[in-house]
Formats: structure tokens, sequence, C-alpha cells
């Protein structure tokens, strides 16, 4: 860098995440389009993850709780009772131990009496603040999954889908292999299908199926001996078991009159078609890698932004949450 300069000026920017300079240590190979998978990928995995978001939680608020209605004791009241029953029961079997049966017996129906307190009302408010607790858990962690998305998780979430295109780029050889060693394999159904398909229904001579029910036959898509199956033939009105047979026995006919023909297994056009979609294909992985670095630099620095906007909400729902707890808690 320019000796008038204090400090190197690209090793600044690098630090503000902009990499200008790889250091692949070892040698590449470019494409017919220029595309260098080695590169690329460098330059994603030198990109830092954007800091973890600080996530409030619902301990770091104090919450007072809201009032219950009069007619609705609360934890307090009912503990409170509870200690008078047992301070009877006490009080009882001090005075009179020979009764210490019936006191206890009379202690612990004091005891769910006091616990019962409130009745229906109390029910209903519990109910109530349950509610108002499960739909602020709820709110709170929905939240806090956004504000999550916007650190290392949503980065790494978008580092590993470009992982799967990276690992699609390089499976490109053996899946074009393999999609045409499918061919090869179905050469012999395709030729067959090929030379069923320009057997016409209307052209044959097949008993008892004049022009009138070859006619219904292609109001359902039946032209030829390739679109022959049973179960559609039987779907047609007028064509029974007799009838449908007869029209399978001439599509088998059909069958017993082709004769495959290896060097035409795969032909040229069907070649092209195979490499022309591949090659789309590898376009589109290049297209998206090329653009990986550029997408996660981007998301790094519109999380921070996300990030900070969905804190407040945190703190809110956190907040909430934290009163929703406290509600609850008093009854």
């Amino acid at each position: 860098y320019p000796e008038h300069l204090s400090s190197c000026p690209w090793c600044a920017l690098e630090k503000q995440g902009v990499i200008y300079f790889l250091d692949l240590g070892a040698t590449f190979t470019a494409t017919a389009s220029g595309f260098v998978l080695a590169q690329v990928w460098a330059l994603i995995e030198q990109l830092p993850a954007p800091a973890a978001p600080n996530i409030p939680v619902p301990q770091s608020f104090s919450a007072k709780p809201k009032p219950l209605p009069s007619n609705v004791p609360g934890s307090a009241t009912i503990g409170f009772y509870r200690v008078l029953a047992l301070v009877a029961m006490v009080a009882v079997i001090g005075a009179e131990p020979k009764a210490w049966f019936f006191a206890v017996i009379g202690g612990i129906v004091g005891w769910f009496m006091a616990g019962n307190a409130g009745g229906e009302q109390r029910k209903e408010e519990r109910k109530l603040r349950q509610s108002a607790l499960d739909w602020a858990q709820r709110e709170y962690e929905q939240v806090v999954t956004q504000l999550r998305q916007q650190g290392p998780e949503g980065f790494q979430a978008k580092k590993k889908a470009l992982a799967s295109l990276r690992n699609d780029y390089g499976n490109l050889p053996q899946a074009e292999k393999a999609a045409l060693d499918e061919l090869h394999a179905t050469a012999h159904q395709r030729q067959l299908h090929q030379f069923l398909d320009r057997c016409f229904i209307d052209r044959a001579d097949i008993k008892d199926v004049g022009p009138a029910r070859k006619a219904a036959l292609r109001s359902f898509g039946i032209e030829t001996a390739a679109d022959v199956e049973r179960n559609k033939v039987r779907q047609v009105r007028g064509f029974g078991e007799r009838l449908t047979a007869a029209m399978v026995d001439w599509r088998k006919s059909c069958e017993r009159r082709f004769t495959f023909n290896p060097n035409q297994a795969v032909s040229d056009t069907e070649r092209a078609q195979l490499r022309s979609k591949f090659a789309a294909k590898k376009a589109s992985l290049e297209g998206q890698l090329s653009n990986g670095a550029a997408e996660l630099q981007r998301f790094g620095k519109e999380a921070t932004i996300r990030a900070a906007g969905l804190k407040n909400q945190a703190e809110w729902a956190a907040q909430k949450l934290a009163q929703a707890q406290t509600d609850l808690a008093a009854l």
C-alpha cells in the first residue's frame, strides 16, 4: 500500500467484511464460463457470521401482579386460611388429645376447603390468566425465533443451503451419467411406446369395434395402441369384458410386431436434450453460487438492522410474558 498511509487500507476494508484477496493455497481449473468453484467457495468460507443478538428474557423484568376480582381470593389468602385450619387442628389436639383423629380429619377438610375458596369464580379467573400466559408465551417464542434468525443461526442456514448447491454442482457429472444410463435402461420400453403410438385404432380392423365405438374410445383419449389399458377401456360406455378383451388382444398383437433396435437405444435428439438440461442446471448453480458471497454479506448487513427493530419487540414480549407469569402465580 502507499507509503504515506499509516496502515493498509485493504486490511481495514476486509475487517469490515469486504474481502478482496484470496489465498486458495492450491491450483484450480476454471470452467468454460470462467466459473471457479474453489475460488467462489473460499470467498464464502471467509465471510464472518453476524454477532449473536442479545435475547431479552422474562426473568430480567419485574412485574406487579394484576389485582384479583373482589370475589376471588389470592394465593396469600388461601394460604392464610390453610394455616388457620392447621392451627385449629393443633389447638383441638392440645385441648383434647383423645379427639386427635377427629381433629386431623377436620384439619384435612379445612385444608381442602381453603383451597376451594372462591369456587367457580377462581377457576374462571385462572382460566383467563392461563390463556393470557399461553398467548404471551407464543408471542415471545415467535419474536425470539425471528431475532435468532438474524444472527449466526440464520447465517449458517443460508450457508448450509449454499453448501447443498455446491454438492449438487460437484455431483452434476455423475447425475448426467446416471440420467444417460437411465435412458439406455429404458430404451426398449420407450421404443415400444413410440411404436404403439403409431398404431392407430381408426386404421385397425378389430372385431365388433366399428366407427361408432372407435369414436367413443377417442372421446376418452384412447386413439392408439399405446393408450389401450384394460381399466381405461372399461370406463368407456358400451365396452364390457368381451370388447375390452378384444382391445387388449389387439394391443398385444401390435406388441408382437415390434422389433427393438439397439443401435437407436438413445437418439441424438435425446442426447442433445439431456446435455441441454444439465447445461442449464449447471449455469443456474454457477449463478447462485457466484452470488452466494454477496448474499451472505447482504444478510449480515441487513440482519443488524432487522435485529435492532426486533429487539424492541422481543423486550416488549418478554415483559408481557413476565407480567402474565406473575399474574397467574398470584392465584
